[in-house]
């Protein structure tokens, strides 16, 4: 359990143990919310409990996302990749021994599915909020408590995955961001994106994707462009990495180096 929920836990046992005394000095004026309060404190408790550290990794459409977290959990047909902006849906992928997807659809009924059916349910996108994708993989195992999140593109045209995208980036704890090489730079969209990571007081690092298909100048012209739009807008606080859908080596390395404290 990592420091801070440790310290809220605390917390929220010590309020609990300061209230059970004033009810016993005052009972006539306490005794008649006692309830109301330990269901409160009982339903605080359990959020806290149950609370999880979410790393959205985000983007626009064909950012290559998919194809880069395929290549972290070792397999090219986990995720997939041919899609449109029509059929991706979040994917939040958790370690598990028993491999499995748990799909909410938009009227809140949980699905069990194989891995195996999660191209078809991205054909039937529309119809689902989320799925969570349960892979034995020492990856997933060793990010822990971290859960990466593979999200759809910020242009995504299906209003409730536009709507998890908002509530995924508030919920963030850090933030992958990716940015197709040959797009050049971060557009109005990223930025406004970005800003909004930035103002929830949040982190991101930015990795620059698919350089296997620029020149080695094109690469290094790109990365100093979008260093000096980061620079201006946040200062030097942020990473900015490249890499092809070969080797995703720094993207393992980042996760390991971000403290869950």
């Amino acid at each position: 359990m990592f420091n801070r929920k440790k310290e809220l836990l605390s917390y929220l046992e010590q309020i609990t143990a300061e209230y059970e005394k004033a009810v016993e000095v005052v009972p006539e004026l306490l005794a008649d919310t006692k309830q109301d309060f330990i269901f409160s404190k009982n339903t605080v408790f359990e959020a806290v409990s149950a609370g999880e550290l979410l790393i959205p990794v985000v983007g626009g459409f064909s950012a290559g996302k998919s194809t880069a977290l395929n290549n972290i959990l070792g397999s090219d047909t986990i995720l997939p990749v041919a899609v449109t902006a029509e059929t991706a849906i979040p994917a939040e992928l958790r370690y598990s021994t028993d491999e499995y997807i748990n799909a909410l659809t938009i009227t809140g009924v949980c699905e069990r599915h194989a891995i195996s059916d999660l191209p078809d349910l991205s054909i039937n996108a529309k119809n689902y909020e989320v799925v969570q994708v349960y892979l034995n993989r020492e990856t997933l195992k060793a990010i822990e408590p971290f859960t990466l999140v593979d999200m759809p593109g910020f242009d995504a045209p299906i209003e409730q995955h536009n709507n998890a995208i908002l509530r995924y980036l508030s919920r963030g704890s850090y933030y992958i961001y990716m940015l197709n090489t040959k797009d050049g730079n971060l557009n109005r969209q990223d930025l406004r994106r970005l800003d909004d990571i930035v103002n929830m007081g949040r982190n991101f690092s930015i990795f620059l994707t698919k350089k296997d298909l620029c020149t080695e100048t094109e690469l290094a012209g790109v990365h100093q462009y979008v260093a000096d739009q980061v620079q201006t807008a946040y200062g030097n606080f942020f990473k900015i990495h490249s890499i092809d859908h070969h080797n995703t080596d720094l993207i393992t390395q980042e996760l390991k180096d971000i403290d869950p404290n």
